[in-house]
């Protein structure tokens, strides 16, 4: 116990004499207390706190964009025993769909589930295999999407119809063109019926303490909506907390962004601040991609309306610069709409969903505080105090090295 107070005493030491200028960071915590919207600068402190507990992340292959770009070969090394003991299994939908998905078993009581943004298979999801790695964790993939579906740009997924469409793509296509089969994808139409069936698969298992979603862009739609059919249907909750990334207001409106962006498209991580002008000639590449867009037809609906009939703690994650799902109608929408029990972090530089691995062990420790604690004034007084996080740390590494000796 000596040693642990001696190593406490010398880090909130090395805190308390920091230069002045390191007090202030890059990122806001939005929180209510007692009904009333409260704001702070995250103390560059407490990054400096994270960066020491979960420095572990800073070995995991999968937190560099130049490792995720290959999904099969993330899927080859996330099954690996040494980095991940993934487990793939399909899972069958109601209508006969199947559907792909990758667990890992950490013999936990707690499950995560974790979703992709639309055109992304679920390896992009492997940070948070190795980012949560005290939780069973489910990644999977939306019907139409993963390794095992033809490009978009394959002409023979076509309707007749749009056919010569498809060709015209195929010409601007590149190798990472994105595996979607677009005669599956419902745009958020059936994908929240699909990720019950997925849960309840999962849960039926075994018997989980929490249940916990996670969801990327499009899944943060889907998981809202799949939250509230559940809940209105089973008088219960498909999750116990929701942490939502990036999340979009509105797929229609998020296809109309690409339409007038079709940049965006090919790099929907361009930040803001270095999006061109509109311009007046659009690429072949481009024109090609508004006529797909201009062809969708989803329905009109919100996450904000879903958001407004949950009753569970949410905590959200959005950059200042996201271009696409933008921080001033996107998120201020979703969060004025969600309920009381919420949190945000607000990466002041950060574009599309690139908050977890340009950020990702303040990501990391302020998930784990969320998920493992049940007030938001007590996850903000922590994030807001560092030397109040390094004894919440000690003490928490503590009681897990307990728990493994002494199960």
């Amino acid at each position: 116990m000596k040693s642990i107070r001696a190593i406490i005493s010398t880090f909130i030491f090395l805190l308390i004499f920091t230069p002045i200028s390191f007090l202030f960071g890059n990122a806001n915590f939005l929180y209510i207390d007692k009904s009333e919207q409260k704001e702070f600068t995250i103390p560059e402190q407490t990054t400096t706190v994270s960066k020491y507990f979960y420095d572990r992340l800073n070995f995991s292959p999968f937190f560099q964009t130049k490792n995720l770009i290959n999904s099969k070969k993330v899927q080859d090394d996330i099954c690996d025993p040494f980095l991940g003991k993934g487990q793939k299994i399909i899972v069958a939908m109601e209508d006969g769909e199947k559907i792909e998905c990758m667990f890992f078993d950490r013999k936990s009581k707690n499950l995560l589930v974790v979703g992709a943004g639309f055109a992304n298979e679920m390896e992009k999801c492997a940070p948070f295999v190795h980012m949560f790695n005290q939780y069973d964790v489910l990644l999977f993939n939306h019907r139409g999407h993963g390794l095992s579906q033809p490009n978009i740009s394959d002409p023979s997924q076509w309707s007749r119809i749009f056919k010569p469409l498809g060709f015209f793509i195929n010409l601007c296509a590149d190798k990472n063109t994105p595996k979607v089969n677009i005669k599956k994808t419902t745009f958020g139409n059936i994908e929240p019926k699909d990720l019950i069936t997925i849960v309840n698969n999962f849960k039926s298992k075994k018997d989980y303490g929490n249940t916990y979603g996670l969801g990327l862009c499009f899944s943060t739609f889907v998981f809202c909506k799949a939250q509230v059919i559940f809940q209105e249907s089973n008088n219960t909750n498909l999750f116990d907390k929701l942490i939502l990334d990036s999340s979009l207001n509105s797929i229609k409106n998020t296809i109309e962004s690409l339409n007038k962006n079709p940049e965006l498209i090919f790099n929907p991580q361009k930040k803001k601040s270095s999006l061109g002008a509109k311009k007046q000639n659009k690429s072949l590449s481009e024109k090609v991609a508004s006529m797909f867009f201009e062809r969708i037809k989803v329905l009109d609906e919100t996450t904000s309306e879903y958001l407004s009939k949950i009753d569970v703690p949410i905590l959200f994650f959005h950059g200042k610069d996201d271009s696409l799902t933008t921080y001033e109608f996107d998120f201020m929408q979703n969060w004025k709409s969600a309920n009381n029990q919420k949190l945000a972090v607000i990466f002041e530089n950060s574009s599309h969903l690139l908050n977890h691995l340009k950020n990702k062990e303040l990501y990391c420790c302020i998930s784990n505080l969320f998920l493992d604690l049940p007030c938001s004034d007590q996850i903000a007084k922590l994030t807001k105090k560092p030397e109040k996080l390094v004894r919440y740390n000690f003490q928490k590494n503590l009681d897990d090295s307990m728990r493994l000796i002494c199960p």
